[in-house]
């Protein structure tokens, strides 16, 4: 079946951006506490054990917010390297979610609010492998349509693709 692709952007699609926004701005979040966190205990004359891998943990959350908003801003331009960027780091944070729920459970320190570290990227996973949101990725944006649409217009022979 050949079914039109939507012109809107699909509530699935929609409702992965609000979760990779709030991915975003949690990691964000993290990043900024950890390095709250060893400026302080600096400011009190408290040595911090691993600085460094606690800045790089910091600036690494911070990338991945960056990372995460920029292929976010793509999804309106129905870019489907981007679905398939953010799809790929989705698995990859449910696979550590799991493996440290496991550990969680195993040294008796699980706490429910874990879960949600699994269950958000477990739900980007889902939307984006639906097949709204497939239609929606597979449409080319209309920037491109109206450039084609020119292009058959003045007579500019359209290269292949």
């Amino acid at each position: 079946m050949n079914a039109r692709p939507p012109s809107a952007m699909p509530a699935t699609v929609r409702g992965c951006l609000a979760m990779i926004w709030i991915q975003a701005l949690a990691s964000a979040y993290i990043g900024w506490s950890v390095c709250s966190e060893i400026d302080t205990r600096h400011d009190h004359g408290q040595e911090v054990e691993s600085e460094g891998v606690l800045r790089f943990v910091a600036y690494l959350s911070y990338g991945m917010a960056a990372a995460l908003l920029v292929a976010s801003v793509f999804f309106f331009r129905r870019a489907l390297v981007a679905s398939k960027v953010v799809y790929g780091y989705e698995v990859i944070v449910l696979c550590f979610g799991g493996l440290g729920i496991a550990l969680a459970v195993a040294t008796s320190t699980f706490h429910p609010l874990q879960l949600v570290g699994f269950a958000l990227p477990g739900a980007v996973c889902w939307a984006l492998s639906s097949d709204s949101a497939d239609q929606w990725f597979a449409q080319p944006s209309t920037r491109g349509r109206r450039r084609a649409a020119a292009e058959r217009h003045l007579g500019t022979p359209r290269t292949p693709e």
